[in-house]
């Protein structure tokens, strides 16, 4: 199972990679920060003197998140099906609440979300994985381009030398050009036979 939480310094609102059934779980509450200081945020709290989930795999076990989540992690699991979690859910105790790797979730007092089921937080956080890849693309593209400039400003710069150096090329040519016919002028002068007055 994937990272719950990619950035942990950045706290549960910076999550980047978050499963469908810990979106089910916990809903908005995932869109939360880790800073105390932040007017919706998570608190750390000591571990409950109660046992987990009756039924799955505990889902702190599967991935990775603040501290300040051991807490709400501490009473889900992770079932394999809506079979398991249907035939678990009357086991659960307050406060306690299993979900699927698909998105179902089943809490301890009854309530049902199948999976599929459209959730306002699972779309903001899939909104936020998109802008954090995106983000993280436009930064590569950017690398990209930067080394493209600096390349096409070099290649600009060899060709003007190059420019340069065939224009002083072509008018040493010109130049030598004129030099020896005025020497081959100059020969033909002197070779002339000179008339006495």
């Amino acid at each position: 199972m994937r990272a719950l939480f990619a950035d942990l310094a950045g706290g549960a609102r910076s999550s980047a990679m978050v499963g469908q059934g810990q979106v089910a779980a916990l809903g908005a509450a995932l869109l939360a920060a880790a800073d105390p200081g932040a007017p919706r945020h998570w608190r750390s709290q000591p571990p409950l003197p109660v046992p987990g989930p009756p039924a799955g795999t505990p889902l702190p076990d599967m991935v990775q998140a603040p501290p300040a989540l051991a807490r709400a992690l501490s009473g889900i699991g992770l079932v394999a099906d809506e079979r398991d979690g249907d035939a678990a859910q009357s086991g659960l105790l307050p406060g306690k609440c299993l979900v699927s790797r698909e998105g179902a979730l089943w809490r301890w007092d009854g309530y049902t979300e199948r999976a599929g089921t459209p959730a306002p937080a699972a779309t903001r956080l899939r909104q936020r994985n998109r802008l954090a890849t995106l983000q993280a693309e436009l930064s590569e593209a950017e690398e990209v381009l930067a080394e493209a400039r600096s390349a096409s400003a070099a290649a600009a710069a060899a060709a003007a030398e190059a420019g340069c150096e065939a224009v002083a090329a072509d008018a040493q040519a010109r130049a030598a050009q004129r030099a020896a016919e005025a020497r081959a002028g100059q020969a033909r002068l002197d070779q002339r036979p000179h008339r006495k007055p």
